[in-house]
């Protein structure tokens, strides 16, 4: 259902650093289109079942098996992306179960397998979201991948947000706000598809992640923080 706190208009466009996100709907109101948030992708959305396509000469991403929650918020989906550029195969399917609390999103988890030439991986991962009257304070990750063998990646991330009481007239999720569910899944936050947005606007977000991750003999560990003011 559209949000009566925007009067019937539907969301058009967000610039972003990366590339602008376009909706385009049908004369229902049904969205059938949208560019993703890093590619400029456009992906095509289709009903009954309720899928999301792309497809060029060396791409192919589908997203189906959606299921909703009786709100109308997505509960499940696969993820597949397919890609031969440069003659290398990719294959990437990932599976992702969203839970929510009086329809605030408050956990994410998720698997995914991957192979890339001739070696295989996968992993699996769990998004954890801490909510104070209306607000979420926290978003906690901790995702762990490997080939079983030589190859792993353990990653944990926290991020903070804060707030100086400026309300969220629209009940709608803004670029603050969203959690990065990828080039095709993300620009579905901003439409209410994942929940309830926040009471107010956060005015600081503080991320930080680290990465351990070990090739061989070799090990990495990446370690990142960051801070945005609103």
């Amino acid at each position: 259902g559209t949000n009566p706190a925007v009067k019937g208009l539907r969301l058009a466009s967000i610039e972003t650093d990366y590339s602008d996100i376009r909706f385009w709907y049908d004369a229902d109101g049904n969205l059938v289109k949208f560019t993703g948030e890093y590619s400029g992708n456009v992906y095509n959305v289709t009903y009954n079942p309720f899928e999301i396509n792309y497809e060029d000469d060396n791409e192919k991403v589908r997203v189906y098996n959606v299921k909703f929650t009786k709100e109308g918020y997505i509960k499940s989906f696969t993820l597949e992306e397919e890609s031969t550029e440069y003659d290398e195969y990719e294959n990437y399917v990932e599976t992702d179960e969203f839970i929510y609390n009086d329809g605030f999103l408050v956990k994410m988890v998720g698997d995914f397998s991957e192979i890339y030439e001739s070696i295989s991986s996968k992993g699996k991962g769990t998004m954890t979201l801490k909510w104070v009257n209306g607000n979420v304070t926290a978003v906690e990750v901790e995702s762990v991948g490997g080939d079983g063998k030589s190859a792993s990646s353990v990653g944990t991330g926290t991020t903070v947000f804060e707030y100086n009481g400026i309300q969220n007239n629209y009940k709608q999720f803004t670029k603050p706000m969203v959690l990065d569910g990828g080039d095709c899944v993300s620009p579905l936050m901003y439409l209410g598809f994942f929940g309830k947005a926040c009471e107010m606007l956060p005015s600081v977000v503080t991320k930080s992640s680290v990465y351990d991750e070990k090739y061989g003999g070799l090990t990495y560990k990446y370690l990142r923080e960051e801070k945005h003011w609103y």
